[in-house]
């Protein structure tokens, strides 16, 4: 008889485990995951301090040629959003002179900007 329930605790822990176990899930990656899964395969490396060197991966294909139409755009609807509501616009004037001050910006000089 003790066999009998020896058998049946066994049949029992494993029917726990088996439930406990979480299943494998597949995990399908993006192609622009795929490809920094390898470029960091491909690149990182470690020093002799045992610190690992890991290279951004950058894509000078991008074009920002449309960005800057768009970053007009939405100056010209914050501008009109200040124009209809001056508590705002003056609110938005304090954040900006204290981020200023506190030298988070500075200003840049516009001579220097490529507007093309």
């Amino acid at each position: 008889m003790v066999t009998a329930e020896v058998l049946l605790d066994s049949e029992q822990l494993g029917k726990f485990w088996i439930q406990e176990t979480m299943p494998e899930v597949t995990r399908y990656y993006t192609i622009d995951e795929q490809f920094c899964e390898q470029y960091f395969k491909d690149t990182a490396t470690k020093d002799s301090t045992g610190r690992f060197t890991v290279r951004l991966p950058l894509r000078p294909e991008i074009s920002l040629r449309e960005s800057r139409q768009i970053a007009i755009k939405g100056l010209h609807a914050i501008e009109r959003t200040f124009i209809r509501n001056r508590e705002l616009a003056g609110a938005y004037a304090q954040f900006m002179d204290d981020y200023l001050q506190q030298r988070h910006m500075t200003f840049k000089d516009t001579t220097t900007i490529n507007t093309e």
